[in-house]
């Protein structure tokens, strides 16, 4: 009982109030449950990880969603979604520093002669 309800996380004074003490039939303190019962308390955890591990294998066989739970958590499997292209990306582009201030000068004047939106007169 013990190694179960510390492998589930139960704290240990909560854990020593289920305890009867054998001469009083009162509950232990945690400190008599550390002193008599530490295998007990540390072995709880990993046989409880055991006992869960083999249970979610058996039903990962016949449930979908428990096999991609456990590819997700014991596997390291993951639902990323990664965008790869191929080729060369260029960083700058194909015209002359002629045709750029050509560029740049049309659209300032496109711009200048632009209409001012009639909800945005002063």
């Amino acid at each position: 009982m013990v190694e179960v309800m510390a492998g589930c996380g139960i704290p240990q004074p909560e854990i020593a109030l289920c305890v009867p003490s054998r001469t009083s039939g009162r509950p232990i303190s945690h400190v008599t449950l550390r002193k008599h019962f530490r295998s007990e308390l540390s072995a709880g955890i990993a046989k409880v990880k055991a006992k869960f591990a083999a249970n979610l294998l058996r039903l990962s066989a016949t449930n979908g969603a428990v096999a991609i739970f456990a590819a997700k958590t014991r596997l390291g499997f993951r639902e990323t979604i990664r965008i790869e292209h191929s080729g060369k990306v260029s960083t700058t582009p194909n015209l002359t520093d002629d045709q750029i201030n050509r560029r740049i000068l049309q659209l300032q004047d496109k711009a200048r002669a632009r209409q001012p939106h009639p909800k945005r007169t002063a």
